[in-house]
């Protein structure tokens, strides 16, 4: 799969450090509205994959390569709706950073021209396809009936300096639709709804900073069936926790070392017994990379399969866990009074 990148962060490096797992991705091409620093980051992802990308520094050639078969989007959250639309409407398979788009509106749009133009659209979630994640599913059903869970995420942000200095650092800022919320939230919320889907009743407490843009919150998810069953989901990028996340039934309680790195589950029985479960993988830790190998090796799957025999079936659970998740923020970000430009409400 030849695989072009939009952004020069260290999120695009990442995932091509990941990408020496996935033999069949050939880095192709780097996108960047700057061709010197364009060209700069090439450099860099030739010392990472030992390929030579070339550097184009236009949308619409970017679409229009014939060379180039699919196109990872990891600019700012405001300008995922735009390039990967255009993208996917000349017929190129979008892998596109979290969170997918500014609202659920955006994301539902690219649902729909991706399925017009027979592509693949997905969310680069990495803990949902880590196979501590999957370990996590199998084991909800020795917990006995479900009554509560705790997602959280909390990890002081290097640039939180910066924005107390007066300056207003790209995350902080909700004129690019950021903040905490889309930027580490989401890693709580993606899960619930990979597990649960969107919830029946939601309420939620933030922390708003001077650019209106939150810094830390509280999200509780009340979900019908099973009865009584809640998620509470924390994230902060101005203070840090290493609390572990936990999911609580009748029967056990699972403890979850990382919600984006599940490597250490340990069941916790209430006749006080205790499981120890270690789970192989690359990546550990919340700040750790490694586990992008696995969203990209799934995308390369569907991506590369011909339309008539591609797996739809776990295609649509991705973009409906992507779909419930962004259902989650928007209505979060109704509660606290988060606006983005592009949101389609008042």
């Amino acid at each position: 799969m030849r695989l072009a990148t939009i952004g020069t962060s260290s999120i695009t490096l990442s995932l091509l450090t990941a990408s020496r797992q996935v033999p069949e991705v050939v880095h192709t091409a780097v996108f960047s509205r700057s061709s010197a620093r364009g060209a700069e980051f090439a450099d860099k992802a030739q010392e990472i994959t030992g390929q030579t990308p070339r550097v184009i520094a236009d949308l619409t050639e970017l679409a229009a390569a014939q060379d180039i078969d699919a196109v990872y989007v990891a600019s700012p959250n405001a300008l995922h709706h735009h390039q990967a639309r255009e993208l996917l409407a000349a017929g190129k398979h979008v892998l596109v950073e979290k969170s997918a788009a500014s609202n659920r509106a955006q994301f539902q749009d690219l649902l729909e021209t991706a399925r017009e133009s027979g592509v693949v659209l997905m969310e680069a979630m990495r803990s949902v396809h880590d196979p501590g994640f999957a370990r996590i599913r199998e084991l909800l059903p020795t917990l006995g009936p479900l009554r509560r869970a705790e997602f959280r995420l909390c990890q002081y942000s290097s640039r939180y300096q910066r924005f107390l200095d007066g300056e207003t650092p790209a995350i902080f800022d909700p004129e690019l639709s950021a903040g905490a919320l889309l930027d580490i939230g989401t890693y709580c919320a993606h899960p619930a709804a990979a597990l649960w889907g969107e919830p029946a009743r939601l309420h939620a407490e933030a922390t708003i900073l001077r650019t209106g843009a939150d810094g830390a919150g509280t999200v509780l998810c009340g979900y019908d069936s099973p009865a009584g069953f809640s998620v509470s989901l924390n994230y902060s990028k101005i203070t840090s926790s290493r609390t572990p996340s936990t999911i609580e039934g009748e029967h056990a309680t699972l403890e979850i070392d990382s919600i984006t790195t599940p490597r250490r589950l340990t069941v916790i029985g209430t006749d006080g017994s205790t499981e120890e479960i270690t789970v192989d993988g690359l990546g550990g830790g919340s700040s750790a990379p490694g586990n992008m190998s696995y969203e990209l090796a799934e995308f390369t799957r569907l991506a590369a399969a011909p339309a008539a025999n591609r797996d739809d079936d776990a295609l649509r659970v991705h973009q409906q866990a992507s779909l419930d998740t962004l259902a989650i923020l928007d209505r979060t970000r109704q509660i606290l009074g988060v606006k983005f430009p592009d949101d389609p409400w008042d």
